[in-house]
């Protein structure tokens, strides 16, 4: 039986069989079926859709080679706009611009980019500025050898990757680590975030340069004030990289934390209803935080603290609140204050009759301020005239009014000579508070006396010792300061018995005989055996 061809299928006789006519007739068949005439042929090649003409082929290769030369000119610039960056255990040093080279060297047996002496190390990524973004870096880094501090952060450039530094945050902004003092031969991780921009006057490290379009990372080694700062440091690894939201660790669900700027204005000296309502959010039935805060350099009157031109007022204000009391949760307010140059906060409570509003009166004139909060519902209203708190419009009696203030509680105040200056203050509402029990140990902690442990002692509100609600002991008499006076104003007209001995600084001022006035009128003391009368000289 004759083999066939691979392609046609013509058949091949094997040298012992007799070719017939038949057979030789089918592989001319075969071969006239699969053949094109002459026509054929020349209209396929003059079908100018099936194959391109030789001026198409040029113009082709022509675009084909302007687009290479684009994108090898867009190369340098463009290869590193991405939202991340991580380096590692590779030579990086090829990212590195504007920097002394003979400084910094990959050693791949420290695995890691070592820098040596006073260095700055100026990184090119390139990382697009989404001011509603937050951006994370985190950088491992091991000291071998000398001294200075080590700093990382961001090097803010404008859309054409030009530096810029046009806040007071340095030359740059270092949120990751600042001054920070790795000891020689442990590994160090620092981490930080950024987020926003800074206004000229501002100086907050955590926020990029005013109009920002781009940030690159600098990392400085080996830092002294004088320009001497000697020795190594190792680099292990550096990521930076665009988080989606600021994310809080250790609820069973992520919570997303909600930002809004706000401005109250009004009188530079009146303090303002400031409501933020959403606060009980009833889908998660957590404990959920307000911050507050204000730069000491925001925007704010120029008559507040007149003393500087660019420093106004600093508030840093975290209220800890569960105000739902589903869940079998007990209602808690926790308020952390601290406050520089200036009060900017007048009151803190949360509304009657209802727990799902809390109210901040806040200092007015145009002043700046930031809430960012775990609640997702959070709202923030301002209120110049009056705030009414009615959750029930059907029982008018629940309506509370509340007003503006021009008197600040005395626990907020910031005193004229600045001595309370940024002393944090810690305000809770819970009875039973235990401190001093140690991180192994908390339930350990010494109680702390509440009034309800005093029974029926406590204190006025001038700080006068009392006793059912009298003054026991004053530490000021109205007239006469650093007196100690018993019975003030005749709180007790039955008098005050002592017993035992009175004395002054150990000697004693009467001793355990007994005063009294006889008839006469005539002042005696009883000396244990008889009674004498005191002489006058």
């Amino acid at each position: 039986m004759p083999d066939l061809t691979s392609k046609l299928g013509i058949k091949k006789p094997h040298g012992n069989e007799y070719v017939k006519r038949e057979m030789f007739n089918e592989n001319w068949d075969i071969i006239d079926e699969n053949s094109a005439s002459q026509s054929q042929l020349d209209t396929h090649e003059s079908d100018t859709t099936v194959h391109i003409t030789q001026q198409e082929r040029e113009q082709w290769n022509e675009t084909e080679a302007n687009a290479k030369a684009y994108t090898d000119q867009l190369s340098d610039t463009m290869h590193f706009q991405r939202n991340c960056l991580i380096l590692g255990n590779n030579d990086w040093t090829s990212l590195v611009y504007d920097t002394d080279m003979s400084k910094i060297a990959y050693d791949p047996e420290q695995q890691g980019g070592i820098v040596k002496d006073e260095t700055a190390v100026l990184i090119r990524t390139r990382i697009p500025i989404d001011p509603e973004s937050t951006y994370y870096a985190r950088v491992k880094v091991k000291k071998l050898s000398g001294n200075g501090t080590f700093y990382c952060g961001a090097a803010s450039l404008d859309s054409d990757f030009n530096a810029i530094m046009k806040d007071q945050a340095t030359n740059y902004n270092y949120f990751a680590a600042l001054a920070a003092t790795p000891p020689v031969n442990n590994t160090m991780t620092y981490e930080g975030t950024i987020k926003g921009y800074n206004i000229e006057n501002e100086a907050d490290h955590h926020k990029f340069d005013p109009n920002a379009a781009y940030f690159d990372v600098v990392i400085v080694c080996n830092y002294l004030n004088d320009g001497t700062g000697t020795g190594q440091t190792l680099i292990e690894s550096l990521e930076v990289y665009k988080a989606p939201n600021t994310l809080y660790v250790g609820d069973a669900r992520v919570q997303t934390k909600k930002t809004i700027d706000f401005v109250v204005e009004g009188d530079a000296n009146t303090y303002y209803p400031v409501v933020f309502e959403g606060v009980e959010f009833t889908e998660n039935t957590r404990k959920h935080r307000l911050d507050i805060y204000r730069s000491y350099g925001w925007q704010a009157p120029s008559s507040w603290y007149p003393d500087s031109t660019n420093h106004f007022a600093g508030l840093n204000l975290i209220i800890d609140q569960m105000l739902i009391g589903w869940s079998g949760a007990s209602y808690e307010m926790d308020v952390t204050i601290g406050q520089t140059f200036e009060t900017t906060v007048a009151d803190i409570i949360c509304s009657r009759p209802d727990t799902s509003v809390v109210i901040v009166w806040m200092r007015g004139g145009g002043a700046a301020y930031q809430i960012s909060s775990t609640s997702p519902n959070i709202k923030v209203e301002i209120y110049y005239d009056k705030y009414e708190r009615n959750p029930r419009t059907d029982l008018p009696e629940y309506n509370t009014t509340y007003y503006p203030k021009t008197e600040v509680n005395d626990r907020l105040k910031i005193s004229e000579d600045g001595i309370s200056t940024g002393i944090l203050t810690r305000f809770n509402s819970s009875a039973n508070h235990y401190i001093g029990g140690g991180i192994r140990a908390p339930l350990k902690g010494n109680k702390v006396l509440t009034q309800a442990d005093m029974g029926e002692w406590g204190f006025s509100p001038n700080k006068d010792f009392q006793y059912f609600g009298k003054n026991a002991l004053a530490v000021k008499d109205l007239a006469v300061e650093e007196k100690l006076v018993i019975n003030q104003n005749n709180d007790f007209s039955h008098g005050v018995e002592v017993e035992g001995t009175l004395t002054n600084n150990g000697d004693k001022v009467l001793t355990e005989g007994t005063l009294k006035i006889d008839s006469d009128g005539n002042l005696k003391f009883y000396n244990g055996q008889n009674w004498k009368t005191v002489r006058y000289y």
